[in-house]
């Protein structure tokens, strides 16, 4: 019986570091973040279903909600956007050096959004246990901040390898997909502060 031959193949030629759809890790990220937009337009669909058991949204007898300090917020939010365009050119370039200054800029600015988020807790003027709309508007800051909890603690995590060392290939792809989940972080925030800070207060 002839025996079943053995196919051979060369990998040697294969790049060791892949970014974008050519990375496991790309396609987590971006998979993680369409399982967490979900829960968010499930959150955004209950305000908007608890809408019609009030007449008015806050309802009769709540202060509207404060858009002014959450607009300069949400300014800040999109300046954090220009870090994170270096830190992916930067990781890319497999640059050692621009990598860690970037990523330790995009440390600043995660913990700059998590007192940014406090701030806008603090515009809503409401608690969360005062009524239904004081608790969903509460849920969907509250989920979103905790997203940004998460990727601070993921871009502080990064920042520490970089400065500690020592810096592998592997780890450029790492700090590349930390930005494309920073764009997923801006993007999600923007019609949570349309519907919750600028619709009250503009309709």
């Amino acid at each position: 019986m002839k025996k079943p031959e053995r196919v051979v193949v060369d990998a040697t030629e294969l790049p060791t570091v892949v970014f974008g759809q050519r990375g496991l890790l790309w396609w987590g990220t971006w998979s993680f973040a369409v399982v967490e937009s979900m829960t968010l337009l499930l959150t955004v669909a209950t305000y908007f279903y608890l809408r019609r058991n009030f007449e008015s949204y806050p309802p009769l007898g709540y202060p509207l909600p404060d858009w002014v300090r959450p607009t300069i917020g949400v300014v800040i939010y999109f300046l954090t956007l220009v870090p994170a365009y270096f830190l992916q050119r930067a990781a890319k370039s497999l640059d050692t050096e621009r990598t860690k200054r970037w990523l330790i800029a995009l440390a600043f600015c995660a913990v700059l959004l998590c007192f940014v988020r406090w701030s806008d807790f603090l515009a809503l003027r409401v608690l969360w246990m005062t009524s239904a709309y004081g608790s969903v508007t509460w849920v969907l800051l509250g989920f979103h901040a905790s997203l940004l909890v998460i990727e601070a603690i993921e871009v502080i995590g990064a920042s520490v390898l970089f400065v500690t060392g020592p810096v592998l290939p592997r780890h450029f792809p790492d700090a590349c997909d930390v930005t494309n989940y920073w764009y997923f972080l801006v993007a999600s925030w923007i019609p949570i502060y349309v519907i919750v800070f600028l619709y009250p207060n503009f309709r």
